[in-house]
């Protein structure tokens, strides 16, 4: 495995040609997996030679010898860069957040004490291009849609969603926490949203008339689960919003009269509210 390593290594800078670049980027990706090749060929030429403009080429050059003076590896460094800039063109997202990924990017290979975090921000960006998925593990997915999102790297590398819902599937199920905008932290591995609703549509109750709303809320994304305090919740069996905490879990197959989640629990512990899972004691 060492020696494969060592031997992709062997491409010393690319070329600004766009002709040398690929047969350059041929090489550099094939000696590490003998796939690599076809990937390049058939699925990121096309792209680079006839779906960006010379701008754009230049700047994927000038990234990649960033990326080949950091030594990193072909995988699964340049193999997720590369899969982002083909994902790119169908995603529908502007030369402007093209600009915007590789002005951050370019920051982060000029880190050279976060070396270890490119590689979790090339592979957000590629599930981010594909499919608007932002964090991807084995257990756990989110995604934010529809609207727009901007790379912002000050302190923190942070993507912006300013309006849209925010969505986690895991277990063969999901959940949304609807008309919502935040920041993801990638680094920190968190989610700080601005405002929200969590409905009850997964235990078939109606979503416009039970459903808890509330402003300021943190996630933690690798998980499935999260807990919200200060929410209003709303009900066609009160006459006014309750407050309490909203807490919220994925499960497999858990939905109608199996679904256990969401919970809400009031802070007035005085009421109470039979047949119905709401925790209210």
């Amino acid at each position: 495995m060492m020696i494969l390593q060592i031997s992709a290594q062997k491409v010393k800078s690319f070329e600004p040609s766009n002709e040398m670049f690929i047969k350059q980027l041929t090489t550099f990706m094939s000696a590490s997996k003998k796939e690599g090749k076809r990937f390049v060929e058939k699925d990121f030429a096309p792209v680079f030679n006839e779906s960006l403009v010379y701008e754009q080429q230049q700047i994927i050059i000038k990234t990649c010898n960033d990326m080949l003076e950091n030594k990193h590896l072909a995988y699964p460094a340049f193999s997720d860069y590369l899969l982002s800039i083909v994902a790119y063109p169908e995603s529908g997202e502007s030369m402007q957040t093209f600009m915007d990924y590789h002005q951050v990017l370019v920051k982060l290979l000029g880190k050279k004490r976060k070396k270890k975090e490119v590689n979790p921000f090339l592979k957000n960006v590629k599930t981010l291009f594909e499919d608007r998925i932002f964090y991807s593990a084995s257990a756990v997915e989110w995604k934010f849609g529809p609207g727009d999102y901007k790379f912002v790297y000050e302190e923190d590398l942070q993507i912006l969603f300013p309006e849209g819902d925010l969505i986690c599937y895991s277990k063969g199920d999901s959940t949304r926490i609807l008309e919502t905008g935040g920041v993801y932290d990638i680094f920190k591995e968190r989610w700080f949203g601005e405002k929200g609703k969590v409905t009850w549509a997964r235990a078939d109750f109606d979503p416009a008339t039970t459903f808890a709303s509330f402003d300021d809320y943190e996630v933690r994304i690798k998980g499935s689960s999260f807990i919200i305090d200060s929410v209003l919740f709303y009900n066609e069996y009160f006459e006014r919003p309750l407050i309490g905490q909203l807490n919220e879990k994925v499960l497999a197959n858990r939905s109608g009269d199996k679904a256990s989640y969401p919970k809400f629990e009031s802070y007035n512990k005085r009421l109470e509210i039979k047949n119905l899972f709401y925790n209210i004691p």
